[in-house]
């Protein structure tokens, strides 16, 4: 009884946690990311790869960061994933945006936030090992032939649209 309780709880705060960042909730996860962020919230929708995806970054610091992402899809896709600076104000950008934000301090060095959208894949973080960390969690997104050293045939570069959310715990990473 005791454990039902318990179960029960934990559901329930967890439907709170998916609802209150407007997700609909999904019963199991699309994608196992290692280590999990503490909060992860799957969306309906997917964000396709395509060889027009650009990465894109902000902040100084960033934009290695950026050329680092680019260096690991690029094998596998065989796509050019152009890093460029910001996008400019009020237009619209399809592609990964990495924001270096060191006034977003309640992250600390390794806490990140991502939200992935049909269009859009964007991590924020106050320091550029926050982006890293985000970085590899989106890299775990994508299907598992993105390891792969050569372009891979036949493969949809998706990742399933969610909320990312990590902040650095007593060891200093990623939760696990």
């Amino acid at each position: 009884m005791k454990q039902r309780i318990i179960s029960t709880s934990v559901a329930a705060v967890a439907l709170v946690v998916v609802t209150a960042i407007g997700a609909e909730p999904q019963t199991a996860d699309p994608v196992k990311l290692t280590p999990r962020p503490k909060m992860v919230a799957w969306e309906q929708g997917k964000l396709r790869l395509t060889k027009a995806t650009k990465i894109m970054y902000s902040g100084e610091g960033a934009k290695a960061e950026a050329e680092s992402l680019g260096e690991k899809l690029r094998p596998a896709t065989g796509y050019p994933f152009p890093v460029a600076g910001p996008p400019p104000a009020n237009t619209a950008f399809f592609g990964i945006l990495l924001e270096l934000q060191p006034k977003a301090n309640h992250l600390g060095n390794e806490g990140f936030m991502m939200e992935v959208g049909p269009g859009m894949a964007r991590i924020a973080a106050a320091t550029t090992n926050g982006l890293a960390k985000g970085c590899s969690i989106l890299v775990q997104l994508l299907p598992a032939a993105i390891l792969e050293k050569k372009p891979q045939e036949n493969v949809k570069w998706e990742m399933p649209c969610c909320k990312l959310f990590d902040l650095p715990d007593d060891a200093g990473g990623i939760t696990k």
